[in-house]
């Protein structure tokens, strides 16, 4: 009996997580469509959940953000982007990975550079509610309450290698 129940609990986690997993990708990439306008896109080559049994992990592969000007075209972008979800579905812990690539272009030069970091970018989102509970079709102002980075070693190399900017210590902070 006492084994029938502890397969039963087994079971019932096992497909509450995969329902919440296949939920936070869903509520992801609907926040990622809600966010496209003329001017901005975000794109992505590939979405796939992780973590089991421990965190919600929504993996998007070779995700780019691309800002568009009158005349300026650019870019950020990074190998993967991890969105790991607290238990509550509230926070969020964004992982870059090492390296974040910047590419600027216009009809006279084009500009690339590498932000590099000793240890994975790793950004924090603090979300107005519970995932669960938010409106997407809402502005990212009344989605999110604070957007954190910080790193304690972070700097800005040319695409020759070349160091431009070392930004040890810095923390970047919105809150709303």
């Amino acid at each position: 009996m006492i084994r029938k129940i502890a397969i039963v609990f087994v079971a019932l986690f096992v497909v509450s997580w995969i329902a919440l997993a296949h939920f936070a990708k869903s509520k992801v990439t609907l926040f990622i469509s809600n966010l496209q306008t003329d001017n901005a896109k975000i794109s992505y080559s590939d979405a796939s959940i992780s973590g089991f049994p421990l965190a919600w992990k929504v993996r998007l592969a070779s995700p780019k953000i691309t800002i568009i000007d009158q005349d300026i075209s650019r870019e950020i972008s990074s190998e993967y982007m991890d969105c790991t979800f607290d238990y509550k579905l509230g926070k969020a812990e964004l992982n870059f990975g090492k390296d974040l690539y910047y590419s600027s272009s216009s009809d006279e030069s084009a500009i690339e550079y590498k932000i590099s970091s000793d240890q994975d970018i790793i950004g924090f989102v603090d979300f107005i509610d519970v995932l669960y509970k938010i409106d997407l079709s809402n502005p990212i102002r009344k989605l999110v309450k604070s957007i954190e980075v910080a790193n304690s070693h972070f700097a800005i190399f040319t695409v020759n290698g070349e160091e431009l900017f070392d930004l040890s210590g810095v923390t970047f902070k919105l809150s709303n």
